[in-house]
């Protein structure tokens, strides 16, 4: 089981639990459980946020007031839906089990969900627009060799991993999608390894822009299997690849100023080898520096791959790309997977020096 924190709502108080599977017991989520009551197929249960309690509630009535509450399907495939009052997708369905605890802010939950199912909705969030088994096969594989390598991330706060792309985008939205659904059993167990031994980290990005990107030029780490490298017109025309945008100069200086915490008059580029930005210097003071990650993110720049262009008053911006640039470029992916590249040679291309490995369930077991 891998333990995910589900963040569906900014500042949830309250939900609708519904069962799908045949048997649900509701009990407390702690180290002596009480049973509170069952739900068969379809049944509500609603959970209120009351201070540092749960208050539940059924068909009007309230019927118990707990510090924390689990919900465990009983049967060989469980699901359940989320019925929230707000956000784009006010109705969610999940496999697994759900736990819940009062969170301040907002209602703490946590969905304890199979490995593989677990893969099936990453792929569903990450890349289900693409269509092609190869391509999920890759995603397959990134997907539960990121999640075994990172699974005691969140481990101080009571879970495995997040539902964000700071760890992988979890939405849940569980349906049957047989492509998925074959890329998924068709790997069952593989990883991507680096020498024969250590689990990878599998990072990616929507579009590399044309060239991938060094670890170390986007982070700090020189990650010997993270190299650049170029993906000549793989991703190329697609959504993502190309953009523009132009900003009023003196917004950018007083924005890298206030950053910095300096008066900023002017700044200079140094590029990495794949054509992004590496760093920027401000006054010309390489102790001023400013990072191209941290560019990107400042300027909610869609990548850091770009050339700026300066017309006195304004700067004229024109990139590629869309993400980090590290590690595999989804878009491009796709495109290799249509040209007939299975799916251990596509991320032989993206990540260097790796095997696939096909691991036992023990081993599974002993990340988890």
């Amino acid at each position: 089981m891998v333990e995910v924190q589900l963040n569906p709502v900014d500042k949830l108080q309250s939900f609708r639990y519904q069962a799908l599977g045949d048997k649900v017991a509701v009990t407390t989520a702690d180290s002596f459980p009480v049973l509170i009551t069952q739900l068969n197929t379809l049944d509500y249960l609603e959970v209120r946020s009351r201070g540092a309690d749960l208050e539940l509630w059924q068909e009007g009535q309230r019927i118990a007031t707990c510090s924390s509450v689990l919900f465990w399907g009983n049967d060989a495939d469980p699901r359940f839906k989320l019925h929230l009052k707000r956000g784009k997708l006010p109705v969610r369905t999940y496999p697994g089990h759900l736990r819940v605890r009062p969170g301040g802010r907002s209602l703490a939950l946590v969905n304890e969900v199979h490995l593989e199912d677990y893969i099936r909705c990453v792929i569903h969030a990450e890349a289900g627009h693409h269509r092609s088994l190869d391509f999920f096969k890759v995603q397959a594989l990134s997907a539960r060799t990121y999640a075994l390598r990172n699974l005691n991330r969140h481990r101080d706060h009571g879970y495995d991993l997040c539902s964000s792309t700071h760890c992988q985008a979890y939405r849940g939205e569980y349906r049957s999608d047989e492509l998925i659904n074959a890329a998924v059993r068709e790997t069952r167990n593989e990883v991507i390894v680096h020498e024969g031994q250590d689990l990878i980290e599998a990072v990616f990005s929507a579009n590399c822009g044309g060239f991938t990107a060094n670890s170390e030029d986007v982070w700090i780490a020189n990650v010997e299997y993270l190299r650049a490298r170029p993906d000549y017109d793989f991703c190329e025309g697609f959504h993502n690849h190309a953009w523009h945008l132009t900003l009023p100069k003196l917004d950018v200086l007083a924005k890298l100023g206030r950053y910095l915490e300096v008066e900023a008059t002017r700044f200079e580029i140094v590029p990495d080898v794949s054509g992004r930005v590496r760093r920027v210097h401000v006054n010309g003071d390489p102790k001023l520096t400013v990072s191209g990650e941290e560019l990107r993110r400042l300027f909610r720049l869609k990548s850091a791959r770009f050339h700026i262009y300066d017309a006195q008053s304004l700067l004229f911006i024109e990139g590629t790309g869309f993400g980090h640039g590290v590690g595999m470029c989804q878009d491009g992916a796709y495109y290799l997977s249509e040209l007939g590249w299975d799916y251990q040679r596509i991320l032989r291309h993206y990540y260097q020096s790796i095997s696939i490995l096909q691991i036992t369930n023990d081993a599974i077991s002993n990340f988890q």
